[in-house]
């Protein structure tokens, strides 16, 4: 157990005594350093050579479930070379303001890192493992993550992991970085497009990227990742969407059946049909809604509702 001790070196024995009640150590190193001497002394611990997957899990505490996931993860390794890490997170860090960094969770919790590192050859059975320690553990997950242990393949987890700050942090990155140069760090890719005025729909196994020009770059790279979103943007059904078309232009047909009758008034019908044309419009600018986050479906469903109920109301 490597433990980092961060405060008034009057407390040091202190601390020193509660590590040491963890368990019988079999030797005892203390020594104040610095952070960036602490990742010097890491570097012999990586690993090189190997191929690597990480996963990461926030918990709020550790409930007896989540550190029976932890031990059975730990038991079931798949790779001599894989690991689970464990991450306190308290102190002076969940008392610094969550507005002065992009980091979005101040609160008291604990950072599960999922490490499967294996010697060169098939990656299927430790790729499988950390995606089931992974999901052992979700049912005791917070809605956040850790930037560092997440990459473009967690685009759900770059969507939680800068709470608050998602908006002011693709700001300063729209304004610094207008090209995309720095992609070291996973950011919330929808938000981002929406900030930047894309409309993202799936459309089938389609994924559809309406905006302005000056956004081409960032439409061509939500393109390239079709196969991640497709799951996490608003989905547009286009057989759903050509019933409720029909049956909005079955209502107009029976409130003009109805009006020519001496059944409807003339207002009437003209509502039936307006709801029509926004039945057509939400269908024609469908992109429109995914814009502001929307489930493009809903609105034409209830378009299409009233455009139903309308056409039963007799008279005006």
């Amino acid at each position: 157990m490597l433990h980092a001790w961060c405060g008034d070196q009057r407390e040091d024995e202190r601390v020193l005594d509660v590590v040491k009640g963890f368990g019988a150590p079999s030797m005892v190193h203390v020594r104040r350093t610095s952070p960036v001497q602490m990742l010097k002394d890491a570097d012999p611990m990586v690993l090189h050579g190997v191929s690597w997957i990480v996963r990461t899990v926030t918990l709020a505490k550790l409930q007896s479930g989540a550190v029976k996931a932890l031990i059975d993860g730990m038991e079931q390794r798949s790779s001599p070379l894989s690991w689970i890490g464990l991450h306190p997170f308290y102190g002076v860090g969940e008392r610094i303001p969550l507005e002065s960094t992009a980091f979005g969770l101040r609160a008291r919790h604990f950072m599960v890192g999922i490490f499967a590192a294996w010697e060169p050859g098939e990656d299927a059975p430790h790729r499988a493992w950390a995606d089931a320690v992974e999901a052992a553990l979700k049912p005791y997950a917070l809605p956040s993550a850790y930037p560092n242990y997440f990459g473009p393949d967690r685009p759900e987890q770059a969507a939680q992991a800068y709470g608050q700050n998602t908006a002011r942090l693709l700001r300063i990155k729209a304004h610094y970085d207008p090209n995309g140069v720095f992609a070291a760090m996973s950011l919330p890719v929808l938000a981002q497009a929406r900030a930047a005025g894309l409309s993202v729909v799936a459309d089938g196994d389609r994924l559809v990227v309406c905006g302005p020009k000056a956004a081409a770059d960032l439409a061509r790279q939500l393109i390239a990742r079709k196969a991640e979103l497709l799951s996490l943007v608003p989905a547009w059904d286009r057989a759903e969407a050509d019933r409720l078309l029909s049956e909005a232009r079955g209502a107009v047909a029976r409130a003009e059946a109805a009006y020519r009758a001496g059944r409807m008034t003339e207002a009437r019908r003209n509502a039936v049909a307006t709801w029509l044309d926004v039945c057509e419009g939400l269908a024609r600018d469908r992109g429109r809604g995914a814009l502001a986050g929307w489930d493009p479906m809903q609105p034409l469903r209830a378009a299409a509702r009233h455009a139903a109920e309308k056409a039963a109301q007799l008279g005006g």
